[in-house]
């Protein structure tokens, strides 16, 4: 697989053009508030946190299922070309569907603090 970034894990682009677009992505990533959040997705409550470097061109966000083992994961860099996301050590659908379940769970602001 040809990919962007020169390697054959594939890259940002990848991800990004493969499940979603960068519109979506930044809108998904934008709705997530700077810091630690709570968020009750299903029957499982998760502590979400985005964190926002460089001017707001690269962001992480990392996901831990509370009482579970469950984690995962992503850089997300804005561009001139939209969105790019690469998922740390998971597969991108997951933090595609992570991030999809995230916006329909919580309509408003997620709850931060305890």
């Amino acid at each position: 697989m040809a990919t962007s970034s020169g390697d054959d894990r594939g890259g940002p682009a990848d991800s990004s053009r493969q499940l979603g677009d960068g519109v979506e992505l930044k809108a998904l990533v934008a709705a997530i508030p700077e810091g630690w959040s709570r968020a009750r997705i299903g029957e499982h409550s998760w502590g979400v946190t985005r964190t926002t470097h460089a001017d707001g061109r690269a962001i992480s966000v990392d996901a831990e299922r509370l009482g579970g083992t469950e984690a995962l994961g992503a850089n997300v860099w804005i561009t001139s070309h939209g969105a790019l996301m690469r998922p740390c050590e998971i597969p991108a659908e997951t933090v595609w569907q992570f991030l999809r379940d995230l916006a329909k769970a919580a309509p408003g602001p997620l709850r931060t603090g305890n």
